[in-house]
């Protein structure tokens, strides 16, 4: 059986809007002066948990981070998780999966909650298994400890399964390779340039059908062992 992991933002999700406002609206409470562009600031907040992102502007100094956290989700509450949409040729690619049997699953470092929030408004909930994802209250879980919370549970219930991420930045890459695991990076994220090819995601793709292309093969493969 193959199982894909699909990180969140990024990825399934364009949360630009929403996460940037949620920033810029925590460092505003915080009296943070931000010098840095929309642009700028996406690769700090989106991909990495609030815990690595937030140090950049307020150091690691944990009550600030704490309290930088709760001014971000004060937000994000409110308002930041209908600030988003899914990007193009994602639910096609999910109905593709699920006619092939594929089992499918989010593995993010997003709070399941907003992550079900986002989901159901978009209408491609049913399509996921089951969402890998910290807590509200569980905001030092690295990405690599994501993963292998998915691929312990597949395992357990799959003795041969062919499991692979799929993700935006250097941490579903990383992530993946210390799990043992391939990843596919996209590229209609926000990683930096040459990000992916830097930490070596195993095949780089520029479009959702991309990604049903290599499962093809990767199906094929298996049909003729």
């Amino acid at each position: 059986m193959r199982y894909y992991l699909f990180d969140f933002d990024g990825t399934v999700c364009d949360s630009k809007e929403g996460i940037l406002n949620a920033a810029e609206y925590a460092l505003k409470k915080m009296n943070i002066k931000n010098n840095l562009t929309r642009k700028e600031m996406e690769p700090i907040f989106i991909g990495p948990p609030l815990t690595e992102s937030l140090p950049y502007y307020l150091g690691n100094n944990s009550a600030d981070i704490t309290l930088g956290i709760k001014y971000f989700r004060e937000y994000y509450n409110a308002r930041g998780t209908y600030e988003n949409t899914i990007f193009d040729g994602i639910k096609e690619m999910l109905e593709t999966f699920s006619a092939r049997g594929v089992r499918l699953y989010i593995a993010s470092s997003k709070p399941t909650k907003f992550i079900k929030l986002i989901l159901e408004k978009h209408g491609v909930r049913r399509y996921f298994d089951k969402i890998f994802s910290p807590g509200l209250d569980e905001d030092k879980l690295t990405k690599f400890d994501i993963i292998m919370m998915a691929k312990n549970k597949i395992s357990a219930l799959d003795k041969s399964p062919i499991i692979i991420m799929v993700g935006d930045r250097k941490y579903d890459v990383e992530g993946a390779h210390a799990a043992k695991i391939p990843c596919i990076g996209v590229t209609w994220g926000t990683a930096e340039k040459g990000e992916l090819e830097m930490y070596k995601a195993d095949h780089i793709v520029n479009s959702p059908t991309e990604i049903l292309d290599i499962d093809m093969r990767i199906m094929q493969s298996q049909e003729n062992k």
